[in-house]
């Protein structure tokens, strides 16, 4: 009994957030469980394990009690990112699917699984969420804001992908898709207060993570979700030697396996990783 009143309490009402990095080996699914019940889910995919990944991160989110989402946001429809998904559906009920309106209005013709995804949310009663410009959402204790940007070239799925900023209890959580350097360098007129946590762009690739976007967000601890000895040669080294020159604490998925934030009212943050306890800090600046 005393279990379950725990986990009655975990899911309602306690005023911790945890913003938990899954390991789904080259790919990616990250969760926002905030407060009061509320989650969402960023991305669900894996090229490493793709007809595994939808039902395992299922099982995870029961093992926290989660069984409906708030929101599934999609940064963009490449597998590796959204491959999952479908089987999701089946299992949770998924209030909102958000995605980056430009996939549709800048791609010709848009995604092919994008728009399988989109009529699969609708026959699942989820409302769609297209976003444009810059969308805020706020709720208990904290605010999504998620940023659709169209870079002046390389227009591409991973460069239109959506971006979303959650800021809780002074804390700020940055989560990039795959967008490359045209769109950090349209992303930086919209943000101008360094971030605690960056999620690194495109599992460590060349083409993301420039210096002028880390000088100006000075993240304290960047997360890299990538799958061990991809063949992509992901994380580059460059990525990793810009990041300790900056002085950023790196995470990588490959490695550290899941990476998870837990954030108290007062803006303490403890971390932990597979491996173990890893550096915890106070959200100020």
């Amino acid at each position: 009994m005393g279990l379950c009143v725990f986990r009655i309490y975990e899911r309602y009402f306690s005023r911790e957030a945890e913003i938990l990095f899954f390991d789904t080996g080259q790919g990616e699914s990250i969760l926002l469980k905030l407060p009061r019940g509320k989650a969402f889910l960023v991305d669900l995919g894996s090229s490493s394990y793709p007809w595994r990944v939808g039902d395992e991160i299922f099982r995870e989110l029961g093992r926290k009690g989660i069984l409906q989402l708030e929101g599934l946001v999609i940064t963009h429809p490449d597998n590796d990112h959204v491959g999952g998904v479908s089987s999701l559906f089946r299992h949770v009920f998924i209030k909102s699917l958000f995605y980056s309106k430009t996939l549709e209005t800048n791609l010709h013709p848009p995604p092919q699984l994008l728009e399988r995804l989109k009529a699969e949310a609708l026959s699942r009663k989820a409302t769609l969420n297209p976003v444009l410009g810059t969308e805020v959402h706020r709720g208990n204790d904290y605010q999504l804001t998620h940023y659709s940007l169209v870079p002046p070239k390389k227009l591409s799925s991973n460069n239109l992908s959506l971006i979303t900023l959650l800021e809780i209890y002074g804390c700020r959580f940055l989560l990039t898709g795959d967008i490359e350097k045209e769109t950090e360098k349209e992303l930086l007129h919209r943000i101008s207060k360094p971030v605690h946590v960056l999620k690194v762009a495109h599992h460590g690739s060349i083409t993301s993570t420039h210096r002028e976007f880390l000088k100006k967000l000075r993240p304290w601890h960047a997360v890299i979700s990538v799958g061990e000895k991809n063949r992509y040669g992901h994380p580059r080294k460059e990525i990793l030697e810009r990041l300790r020159f900056f002085k950023t604490k790196t995470f990588r998925t490959d490695f550290h396996g899941y990476v998870s934030y837990r954030v108290t009212p007062q803006g303490k943050v403890s971390c932990t990783n597979a491996l173990g306890s890893c550096e915890g800090f106070v959200c100020k600046f």
